[in-house]
């Protein structure tokens, strides 16, 4: 797998959820969240456990989850910046049934698929 096809996985899943990934009554999103959700990073990782919210975004565990779960290290292609931005458009900018992919910046675009949609 590589870096496109990991996000192309990983926001079809997110895009296919009814609701967000978050603790019930906050807007803390959480990597596995009630109902089967999942963050954004979440969906990037096959083992995601329970009690792991986005507080460990910028943690080596969650990079090594990745990488171990789909053969792609983040850090190769994008900064620890991008993906905090990424985690940001999640958070904040995404809503449920709206595409999540024109919301990411064109110079992320272009470091993940090459190309600007």
């Amino acid at each position: 797998m590589n870096i496109s096809e990991l996000f192309d996985t990983a926001i079809a899943g997110l895009e296919a959820q009814t609701e967000k990934s978050s603790t019930p009554g906050t807007d803390l999103c959480q990597y596995h969240g009630p109902h089967g959700t999942k963050c954004l990073f979440g969906h990037m990782m096959d083992a995601v456990p329970d009690t792991m919210n986005t507080e460990t975004i910028g943690s080596n565990v969650i990079l090594k989850l990745i990488r171990e779960s789909s053969g792609v290290d983040l850090l190769d292609t994008l900064k620890a910046a991008d993906l905090v931005a990424l985690q940001d458009i999640h958070d904040v900018d995404w809503k449920v049934g709206y595409p999540f992919r024109p919301l990411i910046p064109g110079h992320l675009q272009l470091k993940i698929w090459g190309d600007v949609q």
